[in-house]
């Protein structure tokens, strides 16, 4: 059985501490901490009947095995904690304002305490384009810091506008990331939805960009709100 080293149980132990200290404000037990208290012999990995008993109310026998099978990336009949929380994140995501604060927890990818636009996009259902989640990131923002806190992600899920086409938010700027007044062909992509083929981006931009500079300035593309 794969055990965990000193060095490997140590920095898991700095990756419960990095995710919160405590349990989420109200009592929810975060991820890392449902994962530390069901790991019995504090190996740094979860049993069949260890991950099992990481659920409440418990799973039926043939669920566990189903849902410890697909969350056991590597195979090896041990669930790790990284592994853990990429299924719970799969899980989670479906319906992300149901369980705000395990969700705000599997999506802070760099375990800051606070997430950048990326990292809030898939808080966002449905499959809009990122200016249309940036929309949404941007009123979450509520200190205007390019950041988005627990506390924040919280208020906005309690109280989100759920129209917001009479804000002043202009696509151009949405799509303008680091506001340098140009386009580029990356962040034209962004006013598109995943579905559309990156060929059919580049031709409407090859389009557009009547200078062949490889931007597009605003004289060029400006489509408002």
């Amino acid at each position: 059985m794969k055990r965990c080293s000193p060095s490997l149980a140590l920095a898991a132990s700095l990756i419960g501490a990095s995710l919160t200290f405590t349990a989420f404000a109200g009592g929810t037990p975060t991820l890392t901490e449902q994962f530390n208290t069901a790991d019995a012999d504090t190996s740094g990995f979860l049993t069949e009947a260890e991950f099992g008993s990481a659920y409440t109310p418990a799973l039926g026998k043939g669920k566990l095995k189903k849902s410890f099978r697909t969350a056991d990336e590597d195979k090896d009949r041990l669930v790790s904690l990284a592994e853990w929380l990429d299924f719970r994140r799969a899980e989670i995501l479906k319906h992300p304002t149901k369980f705000p604060e395990s969700a705000f927890e599997v999506s802070d990818g760099d375990l800051s305490g606070a997430l950048d636009l990326f990292e809030f996009a898939p808080l966002i259902p449905g499959k809009k384009p990122l200016i249309e989640k940036r929309k949404r990131f941007l009123m979450a923002d509520a200190n205007d810091d390019d950041l988005v806190t627990l506390d924040e992600w919280l208020d906005y899920v309690e109280s989100p506008q759920a129209d917001t086409s009479g804000l002043p938010f202009r696509k151009f700027d949405l799509a303008d990331l680091d506001e340098d007044g140009d386009l580029d062909p990356l962040e034209f992509t962004y006013v598109f939805p995943p579905a559309v083929k990156s060929e059919v981006v580049e031709r409407k931009f090859t389009a557009l960009d009547d200078d062949e500079s490889l931007t597009l300035t605003r004289e060029e593309w400006d489509p408002g709100t």
